[in-house]
């Protein structure tokens, strides 16, 4: 061990500190404890390191050889939800999850299936999902048409209950039909945002139940009133919006006392649900057009509810395009 140096300022004073040999012993100590504790963290850190690079060699060549094992390759892909769609729109679903043979369980592109059938206007949600060992799991849950969407050019657009067009009317689910004078066309995915529209959605929904209303056609004309038609030629006229819940609830009532009420009657007015009024079937039938004025008021297509729609192309289904 080296000896440490006399201080000069003691030996000008007259010689050493009386504890010089104690400090010196002390601070060669602390300078081999350091040392030590030098090699130590050195030799700590380095098997953290050699450690960490084991365990990313184990796990990357573990998940090479999962990532490429035959045992996880996608031989099942299960889908469901798709019984309420079109032909073509099963068609479609059926091409998106297509999975090329030999693809990896753990590489199947759920984000992309998913996305894509996010994208059309019919698919409320899609889960897709992986079970081991090989199942890839697709759960659509598609939007539900209410009603079909007539437009002022003719076709017909299946809507759900948010008025957004899902596809073209199919005639063979026999929907009710909601006219819109002012709606010129339509496309899918688009959402139609109209007070007269949500209000017909409305008492399509709550004409439906254990005792369903026999109706047929909602129409909303220019002026955005509402006028129902219902089985048997009977027209009820709601008018606009307003108090519209008790409006449908005295349609139900009418026709939960008396379901023949058409055989008597031709039309109903509930603009004024209060006072609202009725015309006799017989009294239009033998009344000439130009008798009096209450009659032919009566028989007029304002007062009816008639709406001026445009007819549907001659040749074209009702389904529209």
């Amino acid at each position: 061990m080296r000896r440490s140096e006399p201080n000069p300022r003691w030996s000008k004073i007259g010689g050493m500190p009386p504890d010089w040999k104690r400090r010196s012993a002390q601070a060669a100590r602390a300078s081999q404890r350091g040392r030590q504790k030098m090699r130590s963290r050195f030799w700590q850190r380095f098997r953290t390191v050699t450690t960490l690079l084991l365990i990313v060699g184990v796990f990357g060549v573990s998940g090479a050889a999962v990532l490429t094992s035959p045992a996880l390759s996608v031989r099942r892909v299960e889908v469901t939800g798709v019984a309420p769609l079109a032909p073509e729109e099963r068609q479609f679903v059926q091409e998106t999850v297509q999975i090329v043979p030999g693809t990896n369980l753990l590489r199947a592109p759920a984000e992309r299936i998913a996305r894509a059938l996010r994208m059309q206007p019919w698919t409320e949600e899609v889960s897709v999902s992986r079970r081991l060992p090989n199942t890839l799991e697709i759960r659509l849950t598609p939007r539900m048409p209410a009603a079909a969407l007539e437009t002022a050019d003719g076709w017909r657009w299946e809507v759900d209950s948010q008025g957004r067009v899902l596809r073209a009317d199919r005639a063979a689910l026999r929907l009710p039909v909601i006219y819109m004078a002012t709606l010129q066309t339509a496309q899918p995915g688009q959402r139609v945002e109209h007070p007269a529209l949500a209000a017909a959605l409305e008492i399509v929904a709550r004409s439906s139940g254990t005792n369903p209303l026999p109706l047929t056609k909602i129409e909303i004309d220019q002026n955005e009133e509402l006028c129902l038609n219902m089985q048997g030629d009977v027209l009820i006229r709601l008018g606009h919006t307003e108090e519209l819940i008790g409006k449908i609830e005295l349609v139900k009532r009418i026709y939960a006392q008396d379901r023949a009420i058409g055989e008597r009657v031709a039309a109903i007015d509930l603009r004024c649900p209060n006072a609202f009024s009725c015309t006799p079937r017989k009294a239009v039938a033998n009344s000439p057009t130009s008798s009096s004025e209450d009659t032919a008021s009566q028989s007029d297509p304002d007062t009816t509810g008639a709406s001026p729609g445009s007819p549907r192309r001659e040749g074209e289904p009702a389904g529209g395009r």
